[in-house]
C-alpha cells in the first residue's frame, strides 16, 4: 500500500466534499454501505450451478465484514429477482449518497441484442421466452441512476444459458451509470467447484477495508487471464474508497447554512487542494487516467503509471485547456481536468 501525502489526502477531502455539496446530499458522519447479492444455482430447467451459489454467499460475507448492509437472495424467481432489486433500491432512496456493491451469479441470455438475467425459475422453450420470463441487466443500471450512490462496484458472473442467444453486453459501456460506479461482467461455462474466477477474485480484493473502486477492478484482466472471457469493464470515476472513506466523514463538520440545493453553484475549492504530479500517489495517477480516458484523450492501461501514452493524453488536455503542452500535469490542471471546470 502506498503512503498518502498530506496534500492528496486534502484533495480527497475537497473532490469529495465538492461532489456532495452539488447533489444537495443531507450530512452523515459515513455513507451508508448497500449490497444486493443474487447468486441462482438451482434452476427448474438448466443445469444447476453450484458455483453461483458458492460465490453469491462468500461475496455477501465478505461485504458483510465491511459493514454492508446486504440484500441476500439465491434461486430467485423472476417476481423474486424483480423484488431484492426493488429492496435494494428502496434501501438507496432512504440513503443518497452509499456506498454499493452489486454482484449477480446465473444464467445468461440475449434478444434483439439486449442482454438478460435468466431467474433460477426459467423455461425458455422458444426465444421470445427469454423476454417473459427475463429480466433486462438494464434494470440493474436503472435502479443506481434512481439511487445515485456515491460509488460502487457492479458485477455480473454470467453463464451462457444452452439454447438461446449469448448475452451481449458491449453495449450497457454506453448506458448511463452514475459516474462513481464501476461496471465488470464475465461470461464463462460453468465452473465445476468452488467460488467463480470473478467471485474469487472481487473476494480477495474486499478483504482490504481500505480497497478503492477502481483499484479491485483494475487487476481483474491479469487476475482472470486464460480464465473467463470479460465482455464489460468500465472503471469509476473518481475512484473512492467502497467501504470508508474520511473525506465523507467531513461532510458532518459543513455548516447546513453553507450547504447549496443542487441548482446552486457549488463553492470554489483551492488549487492547493489537488496534487501537481510529483505530489500524486499510484490512485491519484490512475484517478487522472481514468479521467483522461473518459474525456477521450487517453486510451492505454489505467496502471496509475504516468508513461509515455499518459504524458501524450495530459498534452492533449493542456493544449484543449490553452495550456503549455509539457505532459506534466499541474495542481490547476488537476483542478479543471477532474471537476470538469473550464477556468
Amino acid at each position: 500500500m502506498h503512503q498518502r501525502k498530506p496534500g492528496t489526502a486534502f484533495a480527497r477531502l475537497a473532490l469529495a466534499g465538492l461532489s456532495l455539496l452539488m447533489v444537495g446530499a443531507p450530512a452523515r458522519a459515513q455513507p451508508a454501505l448497500l449490497g444486493l447479492v443474487i447468486g441462482d444455482s438451482n434452476y427448474t430447467a438448466f443445469p444447476a450451478l453450484p458455483a453461483c451459489l458458492e460465490s453469491s454467499q462468500a461475496l455477501a460475507k465478505a461485504l458483510r465484514g465491511l459493514g454492508f448492509q446486504v440484500v441476500e437472495r439465491a434461486d430467485v424467481t423472476s417476481g423474486g429477482l424483480a423484488a431484492a432489486i426493488d429492496e435494494f433500491g428502496r434501501g438507496m432512496a432512504a440513503a443518497p449518497g452509499a456506498s454499493v456493491f452489486v454482484y449477480v451469479c446465473g444464467y445468461g441470455a440475449g434478444m434483439n441484442d439486449r442482454p438478460f438475467l435468466l431467474p433460477a425459475s426459467a423455461r425458455i422453450q422458444r426465444p421470445s421466452d427469454v423476454m417473459t420470463q427475463g429480466l433486462l441487466v438494464k434494470a440493474l443500471l436503472d435502479v443506481l441512476v434512481r439511487g445515485q450512490p456515491s460509488r460502487g462496484v457492479l458485477a455480473l458472473d454470467l453463464v451462457p444459458a444452452a439454447g438461446v442467444p449469448e448475452p451481449v453486453l458491449g453495449q450497457l459501456a454506453e448506458q448511463p451509470t452514475p459516474e462513481g460506479v464501476g461496471l465488470v461482467a464475465v461470461i464463462a461455462p460453468p465452473a465445476t467447484a468452488g467460488p467463480t474466477a470473478l467471485a474469487a477474485a472481487l473476494t480477495a480484493g474486499l478483504a482490504n477495508p481500505q480497497v478503492q473502486s477502481a483499484d479491485l477492478l483494475a487487476g481483474l484482466e491479469a487476475k482472470l487471464a486464460g480464465g473467463p472471457r470479460i465482455a464489460l469493464l468500465r472503471m469509476p470515476a473518481p475512484s473512492r474508497r467502497l467501504a470508508d472513506d474520511a473525506a465523507m466523514s467531513a461532510r458532518s463538520a459543513v455548516p447546513p447554512a453553507a450547504t447549496p440545493t443542487s441548482t446552486a453553484t457549488p463553492p470554489a475549492v483551492p488549487t492547493a487542494a489537488f496534487p501537481a504530479d510529483a505530489d500524486m500517489t499510484e490512485s491519484d495517477r490512475r484517478g487522472v487516467q481514468v479521467k483522461l480516458a473518459e474525456l477521450g484523450y487517453y486510451s492505454g492501461r489505467l496502471d496509475g503509471r504516468f508513461g509515455a501514452e499518459t504524458r501524450m493524453a495530459i498534452k492533449r488536455f493542456q493544449r484543449e485547456i490553452g495550456a503549455e503542452p509539457t505532459g506534466v500535469i499541474t495542481g490547476e490542471q488537476t483542478r479543471r481536468l477532474l471537476t470538469g471546470a473550464t477556468r
